[in-house]
């Protein structure tokens, strides 16, 4: 996929693939290519709108804030918010290893976020263990996490607390 495209037709825009469509973009858009996942291309469209027309986000997460943005400048994001697409790949303990995680914390290993490549530590409370033991491998979930750490200290993994599961498509 090359790094910048045009629309070749008028066409919807999602907020993740398939699933939000905000509205429609018309043929000959020009945008920069983010990322792929799939069939599906994240695509970052820039154009003007009227001062006038925008207000503070009113939804209690940010949208579209890659992993990299996060490492990037931890000053703007811990403590933020995010809601993040990600593969769950296995829980796990908290050991010395994961100072930013406090000892004996159960948390995820999760993937993403997607269609990113690296990894997210997602401290998880020990009443919503069971739930997560009982979906599928690989199972793909929105999450809303609030980030606690940009990075470990021994990797690029951002540490998140889990707030809410958005949505879930077990794979």
């Amino acid at each position: 996929m090359p790094d910048a495209v045009e629309l070749a037709n008028q066409a919807d825009l999602f907020v993740q693939p398939g699933n939000g469509a905000l509205g429609s973009l018309v043929t000959g858009a020009k945008g920069r290519v983010l990322g792929q996942s799939g069939e599906w291309v994240r695509v970052q469209f820039e154009g003007w709108v009227r001062a006038s027309d925008l207000r503070p986000e009113s939804g209690s997460a940010t949208l579209g804030v890659s992993a990299a943005e996060v490492r990037a400048d931890p000053a703007r994001y811990v403590g933020k918010t995010l809601d993040w697409r990600m593969q769950l790949v296995s829980i796990q303990t908290a050991d010395e290893l994961r100072p930013e995680i406090p000892a004996g914390q159960p948390y995820l290993l999760m993937r993403g976020p997607l269609p990113e490549p690296g990894f997210v530590y997602v401290m998880l409370p020990r009443a919503s263990v069971a739930r997560f033991k009982a979906l599928p491998p690989l199972a793909e979930l929105t999450l809303r996490v609030t980030i606690r750490a940009a990075s470990t200290r021994y990797l690029p993994t951002p540490v998140a607390e889990l707030v809410a599961v958005v949505d879930s498509i077990g794979r």
